[in-house]
Formats: C-alpha cells, sequence, structure tokens
C-alpha cells in the first residue's frame, strides 16, 4: 500500500485463504461474504496494489515446454490451495489429476528428447565424438538384440 499505511488484506491472518480465493477467480464479492470484516473494496485494493500479476503465457514452440508446463503445474498447485482453502475434496482431486497429467507429459516428453538425441548424429562418423560414437554403438546393438530375439521366436 501507498503512504506507509499497511494493507488490511496483507495484515489479516485470514491473507493465505484470501489469495488462494483470489487466485482461483471466485469473485470479490462473493470472498467477502465469506469472511467476516473484510470488503470487496479491500480485496480489489489488495489485488491491484500487492499481489504480482500472473505470468503471461510463454509463446512460441516446443523449445517452451518445459515452461509452458511450469506454468500448467503452478495452476494446478493454486487450484489444488484454492479448493482446499474452500473445502472442495473435488476441486482438489482435480487439480491432482491435472498436476499427474503434466508430469506424464513431461515424461514423456523427455523421453522423446532422449530418442531424438540418440537418433541425431553427424553424417561423417570421423566428425563424431566419443559419446556420439558410443551412442551409435549402443543403437546398433539394440537391432543386433531385437534381431536376434526375432530369430529365436522363429526357432521355437
Amino acid at each position: 500500500m501507498s503512504r506507509g499505511k499497511v494493507c488490511s488484506i496483507c495484515a489479516s491472518p485470514d491473507r493465505g485463504q484470501i489469495d488462494a480465493l483470489m487466485a482461483s477467480g471466485i469473485r470479490l464479492k462473493e470472498i467477502a461474504a465469506q469472511i467476516p470484516g473484510i470488503s470487496p473494496f479491500a480485496l480489489s485494493r489488495h489485488k491491484r496494489n500487492c499481489l504480482t500479476p500472473a505470468p503471461a503465457p510463454p509463446t512460441g514452440n516446443s523449445v517452451d515446454a518445459e515452461s509452458q508446463l511450469a506454468l500448467w503445474i503452478q495452476r494446478a498447485d493454486d487450484l489444488y490451495n484454492a479448493s482446499g482453502a474452500a473445502l472442495d475434496l473435488r476441486g482438489q482431486s482435480a487439480a491432482i489429476a491435472a498436476a499427474f497429467r503434466a508430469m506424464e507429459f513431461q515424461l514423456k516428453h523427455q523421453e522423446r528428447l532422449h530418442e531424438q538425441a540418440v537418433r541425431d548424429l553427424p553424417r561423417d562418423s570421423r566428425l563424431w565424438t566419443e559419446d556420439e560414437a558410443a551412442k551409435f554403438l549402443d543403437w546398433m546393438d539394440s537391432i543386433v538384440r531385437a534381431a536376434d530375439e526375432k530369430m529365436n521366436q522363429r526357432v521355437v
């Protein structure tokens, strides 16, 4: 707040609950009705002066996938906290499910990046680093193992 005054919401013992409710998108009038002694005007001032704006969603291509994932995980966390403040168990379980889906996406994305890193080698083998040569040998070994398994299945 300006002029050295302390924001009544920031000084409130219910600030965590209030911030969680505001982050969940509940109207200020409804929040004021739930918490005694708080006015919608004080909530509006608190939101305008004390809360940092939500970060803008990242733009661009898949290079920003990790920052987008972090943003959505933060949103799921905010939803979980807001649902807990409102005693909404369904909202909390939806937030948990969203976080698990985000983590699953991240793991699949990391696997795809790893597979791509294994595939991307310079065309001239004389330019390969030791790490790239080792990746190529691992890949060739996996092809030989797969062929060997197919041959063993045909023999049986």
